[in-house]
């Protein structure tokens, strides 16, 4: 693979699964020659900054951005894939339920022709029940009523080509998950096993999930020019 590949981590007091993140990564990717590992901080309280400052050191193709206030993981993707060079992006998240090793199937794809690769997660027994239901109920509601299908338990963890990447910043969409599945080309889907979470709590609380749902269903009931987009958030510190 001669293209430069951009890999972009949304981080929310994530200190403690980052160096295991970065090994798997260069261990993955370890037949790209042109890669860069870009982590946005969404604010996070845990020293997660100062882990990344620390593994920049031994891994110069780690850039980072510290934001100061939260905006949530999908803005923060959005704000790391403005600042991609790459000829092709993979977001990921930093908490390990999304693995690294995967990443090579999803250039596989793109490389047969995919501008856009979906993983869909297949099981995830730390998952509450209650969460479940009402994460399935929402895609359910979100896909009747909308312009937009969303195939049900698809992440943000996604392959995305320059010309999508492009799309997706000039519009700053509020809603990613859904402006993602929007975005024009050629779409696959593929499946990864879903690890449990190690350390700490997931980041999409009562509230935020709450958030998320009434920004996605305003999205769909919008007419496309005056749907809401995002404020550029504010960085306060980088890597390097």
């Amino acid at each position: 693979m001669k293209e430069r590949l951009s890999i972009v981590v949304p981080v929310l007091n994530e200190a403690p699964t980052l160096a295991e993140l970065v090994s798997r990564l260069r261990a993955a990717l370890s037949g790209v020659p042109k890669l860069e590992l870009i982590f946005v901080d969404d604010a996070s309280t845990d020293g997660t900054f100062a882990t990344l400052r620390s593994l920049a050191h031994a891994e110069p193709r780690i850039r980072a951005f510290r934001l100061g206030e939260n905006i949530g993981s999908q803005q923060a993707i959005l704000l790391g894939l403005e600042r991609a060079r790459g000829d092709v992006a993979v977001c990921l998240d930093g908490d390990l339920q999304q693995p690294p090793e995967a990443i090579p199937r999803m250039l596989e794809a793109w490389q047969g022709g995919a501008s856009v690769v979906h993983m869909v997660r297949t099981g995830r027994s730390d998952e509450p029940l209650v969460r479940s239901l009402a994460t399935r109920a929402f895609y359910s509601a979100f896909n009747l009523i909308g312009r937009v299908r969303i195939t049900p338990d698809a992440a943000d963890f996604k392959l995305l080509d320059r010309s999508a990447v492009d799309q997706l910043i000039s519009s700053r969409p509020l809603f990613l998950r859904a402006a993602a599945h929007a975005l024009s080309g050629n779409h696959v889907t593929l499946s990864y096993q879903a690890a449990p979470r190690r350390h700490g709590r997931s980041r999409y609380t009562a509230s935020r999930l709450i958030r998320a749902g009434v920004e996605a269903f305003a999205t769909q009931r919008l007419p496309t020019k005056l749907q809401p987009t995002a404020a550029a958030p504010q960085i306060i510190e980088t890597i390097p």
